[in-house]
């Protein structure tokens, strides 16, 4: 908890987390299909992320 005194460091940290969450709603407007992913087969639900990611990521 020693951030907590760095105005500086806090602020840092604060963009940063700021800039991932606003990159995971891109990715979840950006995704087809809505909430659910249509199989229960693990393989096919980490291709299916794997896929939202790269598209995001271009």
């Amino acid at each position: 908890m020693w951030f907590l005194a760095d105005a500086q460091l806090r602020e840092q940290i604060t963009a940063i987390t700021n800039k991932a969450e606003a990159f995971h709603g891109f990715s979840a407007w950006l995704r087809f299909g809505g909430e659910a992913i249509g199989r229960n087969d693990p393989d096919y639900q980490e291709k299916i992320i794997e896929f939202n990611e790269l598209l995001a990521n271009c």
